[in-house]
Formats: C-alpha cells, structure tokens, sequence
C-alpha cells in the first residue's frame, strides 16, 4: 500500500482525498496512519458498513468528506457582545491501544466552520501534554492568522472533555 501510494504521489501529486473501502477491519490503523504521515486526507470505509449503505449513512460519510475538504456543514452567529473574532477550541484524550491519543481542534474562521486539528500520540494513561499541546496552539493560531488577514482571535472557548468517574480517586 505505501509503495503504491507513494507512486502515485510522485507522479500526480497529493489526492485531495482517498476514499477506501476495506474487507479487513484490522488494516484501519495502518492505513489512517499511513495517509496521515504523508498529509493525505482520507475516508475509510469498512466493507461491512457499505454494505449496509442506506441515505442516512451516505449522508453522514458524504458529510464526513465535505468537512475533510474544507467544506462548510453549518456556521454559527454570534450575540454582538461576543466578539466575531473568537476561536472555539476542543481536546480530548483518547487511551485505546498501546498509546493514548490527544486530538486538538480549533475555529480559523468566524463562522466556526473551517478547523486546524492535529493528533498527538503520547504515553498511554498520561492525561495532559505539555510541549506538543503547545505547538498545537500555536499552529492553530497561525492557522487562524493566516486566514484572518493576520488577525489574531479576541477571544478563546475551550472544550476539554473531563475525567470519568472510575478515573477519580
């Protein structure tokens, strides 16, 4: 798989997205790690689910690629004594598998439609991450810069999903 996607990278540049359907469930990892290492947008499908595809699932993955692509699915208005200028900010950690994973996601535009995510993998059972968490602010706020007339936002929202009960002691 990698030694053809790399042929095809070499040859015609980066897919806007790849779209696979897979028979093996067990390959999803590998190949979402595989495209995410060569910045390559993609939506994976199992063929167990495709074949269940009615309108509401093809909505959903229909959905699920347009955002991928930097289409918009909704915007949001804001009262006028919130700024326009304010960027939404989720995080949440993730500890299936050997490692946990972090996923950071936060508003470049006013209508809080377009998003800068990043992943970051770290030790399993740690719960905050310093550098990395870091660098992921950071870049959004580039992010947002850059598609903001280099604006900075006035104001910051943040979602940190919280502890569970069984991890309070």
């Amino acid at each position: 798989m990698n030694f053809m996607l790399e042929n095809y990278i070499a040859k015609c540049g980066h897919p806007t997205i790849v779209l696979c359907i897979i028979k093996n469930e067990n390959s999803y990892n590998m190949l979402k790690n595989s495209f995410y290492h060569r910045d390559c947008v993609s939506q994976i499908i199992s063929f167990k689910n495709a074949q269940k595809m009615n309108l509401s699932v093809a909505s959903n993955v229909l959905k699920q690629i347009n955002s991928k692509v930097g289409g918009e699915l909704y915007t949001m208005d804001f009262p006028k004594e919130i700024s326009q200028k304010t960027m939404l900010i989720g995080i949440d950690v993730c500890h299936k598998g050997r490692n946990s994973t972090v996923g950071f996601c936060a508003s470049i535009n006013s209508g809080m439609n377009k998003y800068y995510s990043q992943r970051i993998i770290q030790q399993k059972g740690q719960e905050i991450v310093n550098k990395e968490l870091t660098k992921s602010f950071i870049n959004a706020l580039d992010t947002y810069a850059k598609n903001n007339k280099k604006e900075l936002p006035d104001h910051f929202i943040i979602y940190r999903d919280g502890v569970g009960d069984a991890m309070r002691k």
